[in-house]
């Protein structure tokens, strides 16, 4: 429940929405533009989902390769709770990323050998 000191921050200038990702409420500005999904901003995304700062980070600022086995455990967990259509799109993405990951160590690999 949202105490009445948080209603009158939400008054001013604050809303509280649920995380696309988590599920969890966050307050943020009116002001706010949420995490682009499912293209991102750098690849032409216009649209938005609203994310906490927690998922923010995970999904934008923490490489894939800094990701820790217990993270990928629960994505293995989680993995078979989700629809056919929505396990298939994630495993080609999976592949996708991974693929342009060995790509990258590959490259870097070339350029320490010149």
């Amino acid at each position: 429940m949202i105490s009445r000191r948080e209603t009158r921050r939400a008054s001013k200038g604050k809303v509280y929405l649920d995380c696309f990702y988590c599920d969890c409420v966050f307050s943020t500005s009116k002001d706010s533009h949420g995490d682009h999904f499912p293209i991102p901003k750098q690849f032409g995304g216009t649209e938005t989902v609203p994310c906490c700062q927690s998922c923010h980070d995970l999904k934008d600022r923490i490489p894939l390769t800094e990701w820790t086995t217990t993270m990928f455990a629960r994505v293995v967990t989680e993995f078979p709770k989700f629809n056919r259509e929505t396990r298939l799109y994630l495993a080609k993405i999976s592949a996708a990323a991974y693929g342009a990951v060995e790509m990258m160590k590959k490259e870097k690999a070339n350029h320490v050998g010149e």
